[in-house]
């Protein structure tokens, strides 16, 4: 069989499972690559199915948490300002090189992904940046860290939520930013008093005293970035630790500012911006997953896989008819 007659062979027979059982009824996945996103969500989208699933796992891990809780909770995806938005990169008199990166769950020096290079730590580090690192291992950056933070592996959230703790009572939150774009921050307020330094110290195996400098130090620097990864998804807590962690930035005022943390485009490829007008609103609520998991609706636009595992079992709410799967 020729290219030619292989497309054709598989547009008729997508055309024959719209027509007769409705284009929800086809699964479009796709693995890790972030450079076809955007290709298989528009392809998804001008078929008219709103099940465009992203990892075939339990859950959600692996980015999809940290971005729906940022989603939720400013609108978009946040990274590190190294730069990168630049032609002439650090020699742009627009950019600010950060007083402090916080690099949390990541070690950007051996391995990382998303389009963020570690040779841009050691830079910035070159331009008198300094960095903590939150890492329970021992590695070349930690030893230059101003404070290396070797927490419990799984105690981010707890740990982020006793440094607001000391932020939030020691009034060094921005009050500016906090009063013009913060909201519920009375409702934060009252929930990391249940977090006190000694209570974390315990959870995290964090000492009270070393808490506390590593909030004051994050809080007095500005501006201040975060570079963070992997290990957050990869526990139950995975989106309220990642909420947690972002909300220290959020509060002290970190979050789209020169040498904060800034808001890419690239969000867009995974939340149904490219493309997203190609779909009615009518099938973007059949999407599989949105009654029981509704944080779905933001960040990446993925149906639920262990709703649709459910759903290949028992047929409900629909039977889904094909799969769209590339390798």
């Amino acid at each position: 069989m020729s290219w030619n007659e292989a497309i054709d062979y598989v547009a008729g027979k997508l055309i024959e499972i719209r027509e007769e059982h409705g284009a929800e009824t086809v699964l479009f996945g796709q693995g890790t690559g972030r450079d076809i996103s955007s290709w298989i969500t528009r392809i998804a989208w001008s078929y008219g199915s709103p099940n465009y699933c992203c990892f075939a796992l339990s859950g959600n891990a692996c980015y999809l948490p940290r971005v729906a809780g940022m989603a939720a909770t400013c609108g978009s995806y946040t990274v590190a300002d190294c730069s990168q938005q630049f032609v002439d990169r650090y020699d742009n008199p627009a950019y600010i090189v950060p007083e402090l990166m916080v690099i949390w769950g990541n070690y950007p020096l051996r391995a990382n992904s998303d389009g963020f290079y570690g040779h841009w730590v050691i830079d910035l580090m070159k331009r008198g940046m300094k960095i903590m690192m939150v890492d329970p291992r021992v590695t070349w950056l930690s030893l230059k860290a101003e404070e290396h933070l070797r927490l419990r592996p799984g105690t981010d959230a707890a740990l982020a939520l006793g440094m607001m703790n000391v932020i939030v009572n020691e009034g060094l939150y921005d009050h500016e930013f906090v009063d013009k774009w913060c909201y519920g921050f009375e409702e934060l307020s009252e929930r990391v008093q249940e977090y006190p330094v000694d209570k974390v110290a315990e959870i995290t195996w964090v000492s009270p005293e070393q808490i506390q400098r590593a909030a004051r130090l994050l809080a007095n620097s500005k501006p201040c970035a975060m570079q963070w990864g992997l290990a957050v998804d990869m526990v139950r807590e995975a989106l309220p630790a990642g909420q947690a962690i972002v909300g220290l930035f959020q509060i002290t005022g970190n979050v789209d500012i020169p040498g904060g943390n800034i808001f890419p485009v690239e969000l867009i490829a995974y939340s149904g911006g490219w493309g997203g007008e190609l779909i009615s609103d009518e099938q973007k609520a059949k999407r599989i997953g949105l009654a029981n998991y509704p944080l779905l609706r933001l960040g990446f636009q993925v149906a639920s896989n262990d709703d649709l595992l459910d759903t290949l079992l028992t047929d409900k709410p629909y039977k889904m008819r094909g799969s769209w799967a590339p390798q």
